[in-house]
């Protein structure tokens, strides 16, 4: 029998009670259907989410995740408009996207086109005349649902636990003869929403009896103490049938130290400056005089040495050595210079004062205003020359120098950041690290930037993730453009638009504008070229539509 098909609903939303174009191509086409998800609704003005989906489109199985945002246009004023959600194949890529094309009239609005060998019809969103906006009651569920068994899906290995759901079918062509011969099956199916279910298989582990081997043998190795606290193991370190058994025994915890032992030698050597154990079997002997003393407090014993100054051989020429240079084992340490320097001692330190003229050692060169903090190394020298603006504080063997010429400078280092009270002229600033630092912040701003040509801004394609269209005229007709003065400058007039108003039509989840808690909310105004580009478009399709009439 021949069937109407009709292109408007009757009412103001589409009608269920009667087929339309989707449901017949629906009808006509088993080899494509949903198996789970897909559900379609409206999630905010002129936006329709999809969830998650699978099925098969033309035989060939698919699964899209969720949930998917689709931006679609309201008709023009005085049109009514189909606007179909669907999944679409390009290449070996499985999509949710939006058709509306053709499906626009101020008469008999019509569905859009709909290829049945690369689309899955979903749902259907109905705009009445003069609606600017999709209502929950517009939108109609044209999922047509297929058992997975009607379309079993060859494989090349077992599937992985995250494909398909449950109840689906996979044939398995990697297994083949022998391991069918051995009862192995290459139909899996799902059971469980991880689980992957092989209708048959063989195992190695169940076979008929055979007559007995050859005696196995064991043999011990030996065993290895543990640490305390381990457990006991044992390794066989050789075949199955001819064992070698390793034992590790962990040995019992430390018990509580024992009573002072006594011993008749030891081996110390006085004022050798060492802190060494004595390990068993060892001998200590005390070699000195009267300036060698023993003492034991529990179980530790202390050898100390007061020698006279005779022991001790120093070799100091005026400036010729480092501030507190160590004495090593067998070297000779001699002073000589005069009146000018003293020797004291406080137990076996000894301490050298020097208290002549300027010495010679300590040589500096610096530049006046040379705005330069350096090192001197061992043997360099460091001259200062300049004027009365010079000065130089000395510190036990450290020297500060401070200049108090004109103009200033600003030293840089590692870890400190300085404050900059003025005008600071520079050439090119480059940040530390790639796309880590900022200009600014939300409290504290820059009042005018002064720029010969417009601002680069990173746009590179490689750089960006889950890419569509922008909204268009939809969003700008959302836009409330102002004019307004700025408290902090109010004999100027400017015009833009409120940042809170911006953030109601596009969202937390755009970057137009920038919230904190630390300063008044921002926008970013380069952020609504492409909406205001696209909408251009769209009043140039509708203006170029007229025109042809």
């Amino acid at each position: 029998m021949a069937y109407t098909v009709p292109n408007r609903p009757d009412t103001s939303a589409a009608d269920l009670a009667e087929p339309d174009k989707g449901d017949f191509q629906s009808l006509g086409n088993r080899k494509s259907g949903v198996l789970s998800g897909g559900v379609v609704t409206r999630s905010a003005s002129n936006t329709l989410s999809v969830t998650a989906v699978t099925g098969y489109l033309a035989g060939e199985y698919f699964s899209v995740s969720g949930p998917n945002s689709l931006d679609i246009v309201a008709p023009t004023s005085g049109s009514s408009k189909f606007v179909l959600a669907l999944v679409r194949k390009v290449g070996s890529t499985f999509t949710v996207v939006s058709q509306s094309t053709g499906g626009e009239s101020a008469t008999n609005a019509v569905y859009p086109a709909l290829d049945d060998a690369t689309e899955l019809l979903l749902a259907v969103a109905y705009y009445p005349a003069s609606a600017t906006d999709i209502a929950s009651s517009g939108i109609v569920d044209k999922r047509s649902f297929i058992l997975p068994q009607a379309n079993p899906t060859a494989v090349s290995s077992a599937p992985g636990a995250a494909v398909g759901a449950i109840g689906e079918i996979r044939v398995d062509s990697s297994l083949a003869s022998p391991s069918n011969a051995d009862g192995q099956s290459n139909v899996w199916i799902k059971t469980a929403a991880d689980t992957w279910t092989n209708l048959a298989e063989y195992s190695t582990t169940i076979a008929a009896g055979g007559s007995d081997g050859d005696p196995a043998t064991i043999a011990i190795t030996g065993t290895v103490t543990g640490d305390a606290g381990t457990q006991a193991t044992v390794e066989n370190t050789n075949t199955p049938t001819e064992a070698i058994l390793k034992f590790t025994i962990p040995r019992g915890a430390d018990g509580e130290d024992g009573q002072p032992g006594y011993t008749t030698s030891w081996n110390l050597q006085a004022n050798s400056g060492d802190t060494a154990s004595i390990v068993a079997d060892s001998i200590v002997n005390f070699t000195g005089s009267g300036d060698t003393t023993v003492s034991r407090s529990g179980n530790t014993i202390t050898v100390a040495s007061s020698p006279t100054i005779s022991s001790y051989s120093f070799n100091v020429t005026e400036g010729a050595f480092s501030p507190q240079s160590p004495v090593n084992s067998g070297d000779v340490l001699m002073i000589y210079g005069g009146n000018d320097i003293a020797v004291t001692r406080t137990g076996t330190y000894f301490t050298i004062d020097y208290d002549g003229p300027s010495p010679t050692p300590y040589y500096f060169n610096i530049a006046a205003g040379g705005g330069t903090v350096n090192r001197v190394d061992s043997g360099d020298s460091l001259v200062i020359y300049g004027g009365n603006d010079i000065s130089v504080d000395q510190n036990g063997p450290y020297f500060t120098i401070n200049w108090d010429g004109a103009g200033s400078y600003l030293p840089l280092s590692a870890g400190y950041a300085y404050p900059l009270a003025g005008n600071l002229l520079s050439q090119h600033v480059y940040p530390h690290t790639h796309n880590q630092f900022q200009l600014g912040t939300l409290s504290k701003r820059y009042k005018t930037a002064y720029l010969v040509s417009a601002p680069d801004v990173s746009s590179d394609l490689r750089l960006k993730e889950e890419i569509t269209e922008s909204p268009g005229l939809g969003l700008v007709n959302s836009l409330k453009p102002l004019s307004y003065r700025l408290k902090a400058t109010p004999d100027k007039k400017h015009w833009g638009f409120g940042a809170q108003d911006v953030y109601k039509v596009c969202g937390p989840d755009s970057a137009v504008v920038s919230v904190s808690d630390e300063g008044p909310q921002g926008i970013a105004y380069t952020e609504l070229m492409a909406p205001m580009v696209k909408a251009i478009q769209e009043l140039s399709e509708r203006l170029e539509a007229i025109e042809n009439g």
